[in-house]
């Protein structure tokens, strides 16, 4: 596993968790009151905070969607495309291992 796996499954994972949390904390907060339901606690904001609070989510969101997923799935393909190189370049030196250690015909 080289690095461009690593770093694309690390950024994949953290995208996931942050658009997971962002629809866990939408659907809890669903109706028109001003109590906000954090994953376990409830908790009473004033609107202000309520206001920023959802400006501030909505922005983490937005770079996840636009910025981080997609790097995710580019150093995914990158790191992908590495191992399978280094791997095909392996099976080229395996065969040409066996094709010069085998018998050459016509030799006795």
């Amino acid at each position: 596993m080289n690095m461009k796996l690593v770093k694309g499954y690390t950024l994949a994972i953290l995208a996931l968790l942050i658009l997971v949390a962002a629809g866990i904390l939408l659907l809890n907060n669903l109706g028109g009151e001003w109590k906000m339901q954090f994953f376990w606690k409830p908790i009473t904001l004033r609107p202000a905070v309520g206001m920023l609070l959802a400006g501030v989510a909505g922005v983490v969101v937005w770079y996840t969607a636009i910025r981080l997923l997609p790097t995710a799935l580019v150093s995914l393909r990158k790191g992908k495309e590495i191992q399978q190189t280094k791997n095909d370049q392996q099976r080229l030196k395996n065969l040409e291992n066996r094709k010069n250690d085998s018998p050459k015909l016509g030799s006795v």
